[in-house]
């Protein structure tokens, strides 16, 4: 390998298959750490984890250059990857995708990826697609930052707006019950969005989230801004049953769920494990 990679590589069929930060997909041999194949994307910055389904490795690239006369020029792809031969089995450009691409392993279901972008921007027009698993056709898009001026948000009274980061990225992404959740810290609200129609099901202001929710009893999900509030919200309909200032402030983990505690930490170096039964 000619760079250096960052992310937790896949195992498949006795051998490790993971991306460089230059966009080099490799194939090791677990059991005697042979280089078995290289391959190139021609699009560095990768930065998640490629997500393995049945045998194709799924991932996105992107990076954007800024021009002497203020415009951008853009380069993002998303790529599904023979996880046997590390070869291109379908490539989709997305030429509004400035950044974002690599921020985020997607997630699948039912024969659907969905990954997220930035559009046009550095920071901002935070963006979910979804894409045919076997053909990498765009079944759809959402641009968050106009959806949130569109649908009915969900706005709790004791919410810190927070909105002061320093850059954008996506956050995780998480599968629900046939939806996907997703906080971008640029806007600051939490949307639930139906993975096959891009539908979105409910929306709530959340302040700015770095990291993406955590279920609990598969009914109730619990997230943490960056100012340190908590939110309990019902699952199904995004109603908040809960907000609860924690005085830690809050950046990029998410909290552990177990079965009797949400344990948090934060950037005052404090550790919190607060009950489940006093928060549902």
């Amino acid at each position: 390998m000619s760079s250096s990679a960052m992310t937790t590589p896949a195992y498949f069929m006795g051998n490790v298959i993971g991306i460089t930060m230059m966009g080099e997909v490799y194939i090791i041999n677990a059991s005697t750490g042979k280089l078995l194949n290289a391959s190139y994307l021609m699009l560095p910055d990768l930065l998640s984890s490629p997500l393995l389904v049945n045998g194709t490795v799924y991932a996105g690239g992107s990076y954007s250059l800024l021009l002497e006369n203020g415009s951008r020029q853009n380069h993002g792809a998303f790529f599904a990857i023979n996880a046997l031969t590390g070869s291109i089995v379908w490539q989709t450009n997305f030429p509004n995708a400035s950044a974002g691409l690599n921020d985020i392993c997607p997630i699948f279901h039912k024969g659907i990826v969905v990954a997220g972008y930035l559009a046009n921007s550095a920071y901002g027009n935070p963006t979910l697609v979804a894409m045919n698993a076997s053909t990498g056709k765009v079944l759809w898009e959402l641009n968050e930052t106009k959806e949130s001026k569109i649908v009915k948000v969900i706005r709790p009274q004791n919410v810190s707006g927070m909105l002061n980061f320093t850059e954008n990225t996506l956050a995780p992404l998480v599968f629900w019950n046939g939806n996907v959740l997703s906080d971008s810290n640029f806007v600051g609200i939490l949307f639930e969005v139906n993975i096959t129609t891009g539908r979105v099901v409910w929306a709530v202001n959340t302040g700015q989230c770095e990291g993406p929710p955590n279920i609990i009893d598969g009914k109730y999900l619990v997230i943490m801004n960056d100012a340190g509030d908590l939110f309990v919200i019902n699952a199904t309909n995004g109603s908040v049953l809960k907000t609860e200032p924690t005085g830690i402030p809050h950046l990029a983990s998410q909290p552990i769920v177990t079965k009797n505690y949400v344990i948090i930490t934060g950037m005052n170096g404090e550790i919190k494990s607060i009950p489940v039964n006093s928060l549902v």
